[in-house]
């Protein structure tokens, strides 16, 4: 397996984010501000500053981007470009640092510690829908494999005789919302409308196996702030982070049809969030704009920094780079092609005051062969751990890696990186060796 690096580049101009503003953008932003003149005798007035006529300008990042999003709407547009606005619009609900969840509009991410992740017994029978002992979602029949109440593992599974009640263990979530939360025209942020996305997302995607679905039995408001969550009998992989619906607003978009949700201009096109920012703008095929929104729960922090944001939407990197060198840009996002550089680019970015960033992402490609025969006749030439080692013995993948540019550790020896807290301790990659 080879680790692909995620080049999230920031392409910045460093003059331009001293001065926290574009200055040659092509997207103009004033605010009309009023100076009153202070009143005051020559006497008292004498030394006093006077007020500057001329009032701060605003505060633009303007944030080049090579795509477009076709909708801003949460369930339609899953693209990097729709993902980096959402950032904008929804801060969160929970973000990711260092593979970490990170609670962002809840009080805590729930555990078993805090008491927010609890498990218990409920009586199922014949026909009742489980996940059983491999993660199906089944329906509980004669010879079914199920862990019963209390068994963690598959080593306490049991088969199903076909007549009897039993009990499994049912896995319960309850999550939090901070208080407070407002939606960017001001009004309040409730557990409701985490429900009012399960509903959306559960037509949207009705018959899918998108595990936010796939083994969720309720969805519930328990009030205002408090959304409980309850998985299907038998369900044990539970990592909270995952099964939280982030909010949409009921008061906006409850009197839409679910079948015109994905083509409204009011929730592609002007959705509002709970973020830093709301949309101030948007003129396809050129930019979006957001401005600072008075309602963010962080605003008490001096957040956001910036008072707009400007997404300007550039597909050529040529084009891009020479808005960023004179100033029309700030950052060029991760959505360009960067692999397009040559050294000659690259030298060029460097003697014009521009630096690029990246960083290493948890992304990782395969090979993958047949385990499971397709019929009884082939032989499981894959079911046979040395067979499929020797096949990984004639892949050189630190050469691959190499010719890519990135450094020998982007070889992976498990399905995770070694500085995941999930990594199994000392597992080599396999080595090359032919013979």
């Amino acid at each position: 397996m080879k680790k692909i690096f995620n080049l999230f580049f920031l392409v910045v101009l460093l003059g331009t984010l001293t001065s926290c503003n574009s200055k040659a953008s092509t997207v103009r932003i004033t605010e009309s501000v009023s100076v009153v003149p202070l009143t005051a005798t020559d006497k008292e007035a004498e030394g006093v500053p006077q007020p500057s006529l001329t009032p701060e300008p605003p505060k633009v990042l303007t944030i080049c981007m090579a795509q477009e999003p076709a909708s801003l709407f949460y369930y339609a547009d899953q693209t990097l470009a729709a993902r980096n606005i959402y950032q904008a619009i929804y801060d969160g609900p929970i973000d990711y640092r260092d593979f970490y969840p990170q609670a962002v509009i809840l009080e805590r991410i729930p555990s078993l510690e805090n008491g927010d992740v609890t498990f218990s017994p409920v009586d199922v029978e014949k026909g009742d829908k489980i996940i059983d002992d491999y993660g199906r979602l089944v329906l509980l029949d004669e010879g079914v494999r199920y862990r019963p109440s209390g068994c963690l593992s598959t080593d306490c599974a049991v088969e199903y005789q076909g007549d009897e009640r039993v009990q499994i263990d049912v896995a319960r979530i309850r999550y939090h919302l901070l208080s407070g939360l407002k939606w960017s025209d001001g009004v309040s942020l409730t557990a409701s409308d985490s429900v009012f996305s399960y509903k959306i997302a559960s037509h949207i995607f009705a018959g899918s196996r998108w595990k936010q679905l796939y083994y969720v039995q309720s969805y519930s408001a328990v009030d205002d702030q408090t959304v409980d969550w309850v998985g299907l009998p038998g369900f044990q992989g539970v990592r909270p982070s995952t099964f939280f619906f982030a909010p949409l607003p009921e008061h906006v978009l409850g009197s839409l049809s679910l079948e015109s949700m994905l083509t409204s201009d009011i929730a592609s096109k002007e959705p509002i969030g709970w973020g830093a920012y709301r949309i101030k703008e948007w003129t396809a095929g050129d930019h979006v704009t957001m401005e600072k929104n008075p309602f963010y729960y962080r605003a008490s922090e001096g957040l956001p920094p910036f008072d707009f944001l400007v997404y300007r939407f550039i597909p050529d990197i040529e084009q891009a780079l020479t808005a960023l060198e004179i100033g029309e840009c700030d950052i060029l996002d991760s959505t360009f092609d960067y692999d397009v550089f040559n050294e000659e680019t690259k030298v060029l970015i460097g003697e014009k005051g521009i630096f690029a960033s990246k960083y290493i992402g948890a992304s990782w490609e395969q090979i993958s062969f047949g385990i499971v025969p397709v019929s009884e006749e082939q032989t499981r030439y894959f079911g046979v751990k040395d067979t499929r080692r020797a096949f990984g013995m004639c892949i050189d993948k630190e050469k691959l890696v190499a010719s890519l540019g990135y450094p020998p550790e982007a070889v992976l020896g498990t399905y995770l990186p070694s500085v995941h807290p999930l990594a199994l301790d000392k597992k080599e990659a396999i080595p090359y060796d032919q013979d």
